[in-house]
């Protein structure tokens, strides 16, 4: 249980630092890296790919009766392969654009999310100090 709330309040704190990374690196800099900003977020399938084909590799390794779980997930990324394209322009109209506009243009949002880091970051210090003291 320990591991898992300090686990946890790893987590909420490194999601701050993304939370506050817009507010503290600025406009300026925002507007430079938002090619870069959305082609990781355009990535986002091929990393979904490689988490499934590992899992297929360690479902494969340690168990011998789930053909069905792997079978499943192959015909998935296979699925997935033959639409990246399209899953990448769906990503980048949908979730990058507009995110990158809304940091780039709300002052309000970005000053939002650094509200947001603030309270991750303190939960996750009060979880770590908790876990701490009890152990």
């Amino acid at each position: 249980m320990i591991k898992i709330f300090t686990i946890l309040g790893l987590i909420l704190q490194f999601v701050a630092f993304w939370f506050a990374a817009p507010e503290i690196l600025g406009v300026d800099w925002l507007k430079k890296a938002e090619r870069i900003i959305r082609e990781a977020i355009n990535k986002i399938p091929s990393l979904i790919s490689l988490i499934l084909g590992i899992v297929i590799g360690l479902l494969l390794y340690f168990t011998k009766s789930s053909i069905f779980w792997v079978l499943l997930i192959t015909i998935i990324v296979a699925i997935q392969w033959k639409n990246t394209k399209r899953i990448e322009a769906y990503l980048d109209r949908k979730i990058s654009q507009p995110i990158m506009n809304k940091l780039i243009i709300s002052q309000n949002f970005r000053y939002l999310l650094l509200k947001l880091a603030a309270i991750f970051f303190t939960v996750g210090f009060i979880i770590q100090l908790i876990i701490v003291v009890i152990s």
